[in-house]
């Protein structure tokens, strides 16, 4: 048996979707995707590293540039999620949060 679903519609229609819909993609490598992969490792391989003590020295040991960059990665990050979830469950996805 899975875990039970916190949202069970949430997790039906993510069901729906996925088992509705399938796009075979030939394995892409830019540097980007490259780098994204390097830091979901780093972010992911201690769960309890306390990432408001990272925030900190990023700001206090490096040039600004770094967590200027790294605002514009986490913005981006939450936009497409949004796009991702507004696709998949329409576009009032946050009401089946309530």
């Amino acid at each position: 048996m899975g875990v039970a679903p916190l949202c069970p519609l949430l997790y039906n229609r993510l069901r729906e979707v996925y088992m509705a819909y399938s796009v075979r993609r030939k394995p892409e490598s830019s540097k980007e995707i490259q780098y994204s992969n390097r830091m979901a490792k780093l972010l992911t391989e201690d769960m309890g590293l306390n990432l408001e003590a990272l925030g900190f020295h990023l700001v206090r040991n490096h040039p600004i540039i770094v967590s200027r960059r790294l605002e514009v990665v986490a913005l981006t990050a939450g936009e497409e999620y949004d796009k991702l979830m507004t696709g998949y469950l329409g576009k009032d996805y946050t009401e089946l949060w309530k």
